[in-house]
């Protein structure tokens, strides 16, 4: 009787340590799906709103040249001086013109053309929360060259994000399991203490009820 008990208590702790550890693995990986689908939405959205900002500085160009670009370009960073939005336009040597960068990024684009960079001193917006550009840059006629984009969180620290968040709930899940651990083996405590017990009241009052 007390092997098979042993036995049964054993699996009942062994079921319990796989049910734990099957709902903190689907808990995560559903909270993680949930993340990556979020993070590629907001880069799918910068990426169209920075394509936008392109056409209309486009527009200008065709229509009035270099000049026009430029005042466009002046205008929008009138209007949202702190915005996200990365503008510069150069000369020949890559000096500054007009913009919100003081100076040309250093890196070359990627494989879908976007350049991937920090952010220099002179960075947008002003609330010091964003150190990454994300831009693409084009060749105008004269040797002058433009790069528009927007600054914010890129892919390689939302990944990092990801990583450090489904870290933080593993751990949390890990405590929870060895809670549930201290609590299943003080409940096996109390629950011998209270079987001994028992069994020396039976005992005793054994004792008492036999004849004399």
């Amino acid at each position: 009787m007390s092997a098979s008990t042993n036995l049964f208590r054993s699996s009942v702790f062994r079921l319990g340590m796989v049910y734990v550890a099957l709902f903190g693995a689907s808990v995560l990986l559903l909270l993680g799906f949930i993340y990556w689908s979020t993070a590629g939405y907001m880069l799918r959205q910068a990426d169209a709103t920075i394509e936008a900002e392109i056409t209309g500085l486009a527009e200008g160009y065709r229509s009035m040249g270099l000049l026009g670009l430029t005042r466009t370009i002046r205008e929008r960073l009138s209007r949202t001086p702190a915005g996200p939005s990365v503008y510069l336009l150069v000369d020949t040597a890559y000096s500054p013109i007009i913009g919100n960068l003081d100076r040309w990024p250093d890196v070359g684009p990627d494989e879908q053309g976007w350049l991937n960079f920090r952010l220099g001193t002179q960075s947008v917006p002003e609330n010091g929360t964003a150190h990454r550009g994300r831009a693409r840059s084009f060749s105008l006629q004269g040797g002058y060259h433009l790069l528009v984009g927007r600054a914010g969180p890129l892919r390689a620290e939302i990944s990092g994000g990801v990583v450090q968040y489904v870290e933080t709930l593993g751990k949390r899940a890990n405590i929870r399991s060895q809670l549930w651990v201290v609590g299943h083996q003080k409940f096996q405590v109390e629950r011998r203490a209270t079987l001994q017990c028992r069994q020396i009241l039976v005992e005793h009052l054994g004792q008492q009820l036999v004849p004399r």
